[in-house]
C-alpha cells in the first residue's frame, strides 16, 4: 500500500468518525412524530381564524395565519326546564339531555313521579331552547378547535423565543414513507424554512417563509446505505435548480413521483 492509498484510508476513517461522531449529536429524525412540534395541515378546522397558506393579505404573503377566534357560550335555558336537563348541556361536544320524570315528596310524605311531557309548555321551551343550543353547538365546535391550535401555536411561539437559536421551523412536503430494517422512516423530504410572528392587538400569528430556499432532507436519504449517494447527489442538484415549493401541489407531484423510483424498485407515489 502506497502512501497515496494510506492517505485516502486515513481521510476516509476520518470522515466515517466525524459523520458517526455527527449522528451521536445529531441524530437524523426518522419520524415526523419525534419532532418538537407538528401542525398538519389536513387536520386544521375549516374556521375564519385560521387562514391557509398561498394567501395575500394587504400586500403581505403568508404561509399560515392563526388568529385568536371569540368562544360563545351555549344558551341559557329558561328556569322551567334547567332542573330537568342532564349535565354536560353547556359543552358543544356533548348531546343536550333530559330527564323523562322526576320524584317529588307530597305533604303527606308520599313519592310522586312527574314526567317531563306532562307540561306542553315546559315541552315547548325545552324544544325551543334545544333548537337554538343545537345551532350554537355546530357553530362553536370549529371555534374550539381553532382554538385549540392558537393555544398549541402560542406554546410554540413561546418555546422559540425562550431557545432562541435552538428551533426552527420549516414546512414540509412529500412524506417518505419506508419500511428499513435499521428503523421505519416517515418525514417529509421537501422543507422550506419558516419565520414566526405575533401581532398581539389582534392577537394573531403568522407563518411567513424565510429568504432561504427550499431545501431536500438529505440526512434522511442517507439513513438508508442501500441508495447511491451519487443518486442522492442528483436528486439534491434538482431541488436547487427546480424551483419547488410544498405548496406546490403540481410541480412538486411529479418531482416525487421521479425520486420514489430512483430510491427504490418497489417505491410508489401516492398523491393523497
Amino acid at each position: 500500500m502506497n502512501g497515496s492509498e494510506v492517505g485516502r484510508k486515513r481521510l476516509k476513517q476520518l470522515f466515517q468518525y466525524l459523520e458517526a461522531f455527527n449522528q451521536q449529536r445529531n441524530p437524523v429524525i426518522r419520524q415526523v412524530e419525534e419532532q418538537v412540534w407538528a401542525l398538519w395541515f389536513k387536520n386544521l378546522p375549516q374556521h375564519p381564524s385560521i387562514r391557509r397558506g398561498g394567501g395575500d393579505d394587504e400586500n403581505e404573503l403568508y404561509v399560515l395565519k392563526v388568529s385568536r377566534p371569540a368562544l360563545a357560550t351555549a344558551p341559557r335555558p329558561p328556569k322551567e326546564i334547567k332542573s330537568w336537563l342532564m349535565p354536560g348541556w353547556d359543552d358543544c361536544y356533548k348531546e343536550a339531555k333530559g330527564f323523562e320524570s322526576e320524584t317529588e315528596i307530597d305533604s303527606d310524605g308520599n313519592e310522586i313521579k312527574i314526567r317531563f311531557d306532562e307540561d306542553p309548555e315546559r315541552v315547548r321551551l325545552f324544544n325551543q331552547w334545544l333548537g337554538e343550543r343545537n345551532a350554537w353547538a355546530k357553530r362553536e365546535q370549529p371555534a374550539r378547535e381553532a382554538y385549540k391550535v392558537f393555544e398549541r401555536v402560542y406554546a410554540m411561539y413561546n418555546r422559540i423565543e425562550r431557545e432562541a437559536g435552538r428551533l426552527e421551523l420549516a414546512l414540509g412536503d412529500g412524506i417518505l414513507n419506508w419500511r428499513l430494517s435499521a428503523g421505519g422512516i416517515n418525514h417529509p423530504i421537501l422543507l422550506q424554512r419558516l419565520q414566526l410572528s405575533f401581532n398581539p392587538q389582534i392577537p394573531e400569528f403568522t407563518f411567513q417563509e424565510t429568504a432561504q430556499p427550499v431545501e431536500l432532507y438529505t440526512a434522511l436519504l442517507r439513513a438508508n446505505p442501500e441508495v447511491d449517494p451519487k443518486v442522492i447527489a442528483q436528486i439534491r442538484e434538482e431541488t436547487e435548480q427546480g424551483n419547488f415549493h410544498p405548496l406546490d401541489r403540481d410541480i412538486t407531484s411529479e418531482f416525487f413521483k421521479g425520486i420514489v423510483q430512483r430510491l427504490s424498485s418497489n417505491g410508489q407515489f401516492i398523491p393523497e
